[in-house]
């Protein structure tokens, strides 16, 4: 009976070349997954804060809104405060509706962008403007860079616009001739028995 001959020594292992072969190729795997990680960790800081700029500008915007609606006065200006990380700054001006004036096309549309310049510039006597631009302002520093989130909107002060609603709306009296001129007995089928639209 023989023994098997013992396998070189060659097919036992690896030798030292190909582990440290391996171990180099192990380590560029492992720092490029780092690095993606270290990078989608860093976007998802980034948008996780973004996000947050956003809802604080939507609130902003909202609450302002919320106060013209109540019938408040929005102050004319820039209000700035720190919110956390956050800086927000609120703008509100005048619309500026000699913008219509200066990109009006055409005679026609320059006579309804001149008369939009009447109803919506404010009174000359010191009157506060009825339509209002708001623009928020939402910044922050994102490492050595500052980043920022702007909403711009519109609003009606509507004490300011109660004056220009009374000059654009019919008067009673001109409702009471048209009635009139329709007849005792006559209602429009757009009109309830009260007058009033339905």
């Amino acid at each position: 009976m023989t023994m098997p001959r013992p396998a070189p020594r060659s097919r036992l292992g690896f030798t030292l070349f190909e582990v440290l072969a391996a171990v180099a190729v192990l380590g560029l795997l492992y720092t490029v997954l780092a690095r993606v990680a270290i990078h989608g960790l860093r976007a998802e800081g980034e948008a996780n804060r973004r996000m947050q700029a956003s809802l604080l500008a939507d609130r902003a915007l909202g609450d302002l809104q919320a106060e013209l609606a109540a019938g408040g006065a929005a102050s004319i200006g820039v209000t700035e405060r720190e919110v956390g990380d956050f800086t927000l700054e609120v703008e509100i001006q005048p619309f500026d509706a000699g913008a219509l004036l200066r990109t009006a096309p055409n005679a026609d549309t320059e006579a309804l962008a001149k008369r939009e310049l009447e109803l919506l510039s404010p009174p000359a006597r010191g009157g506060s403007a009825a339509l209002l631009s708001a623009e928020v302002r939402v910044r922050w520093q994102e490492g050595v860079y500052e980043q920022r989130v702007i909403r711009n909107s519109f609003a009606l002060d509507l004490e300011a616009a109660a004056p220009l609603l009374e000059t654009i709306a019919p008067t009673d009296g001109q409702d009471q001739g048209q009635g009139q001129s329709r007849g005792q007995g006559e209602q429009p089928l757009d009109e309830g028995p009260d007058g009033r639209p339905r």
